[in-house]
């Protein structure tokens, strides 16, 4: 698997995972699921648009890679940063931000006898 195998790999399976989760865009409306990007949100084109358009979203980053040797497999490190809009009043975006990392956490240190 390549690096960017891996990077997309991870943007499908974080998609997937947070497919039922209701949030908020940027308007306030409910949407479910959170689309995922890889390395940065893409480049606004048009001068009425800005980034909150993309609200909710994920960033899949590679941060770096190496082996310790040419025949050993290669480290890959990876960032996900989760972008959210919180208007209400209760000012709960930091709990929305729990359960999403919570969700991916999880996912991500089951052992082959936990997947499905």
């Amino acid at each position: 698997m390549t690096p960017w195998d891996l990077q997309k790999s991870l943007i499908a399976e974080i998609e997937e995972l947070l497919a039922q989760m209701q949030l908020k865009n940027a308007a306030g409306e409910d949407v479910f699921g959170v689309k995922g990007y890889e390395q940065r949100l893409p480049e606004i084109a048009d001068d009425e648009e800005d980034q909150s358009q993309f609200f909710p979203y994920f960033i899949v980053r590679i941060e770096e890679g190496n082996t310790p040797t040419d025949d050993e497999p290669w480290l890959v490190g990876t960032t996900v940063l989760f972008g959210i809009c919180d208007y209400d009043k209760e000012t709960n975006g930091h709990r929305t931000i729990l359960e999403t990392v919570s969700y991916t956490h999880l996912r991500a240190h089951e052992t082959e006898l936990h997947l499905v």
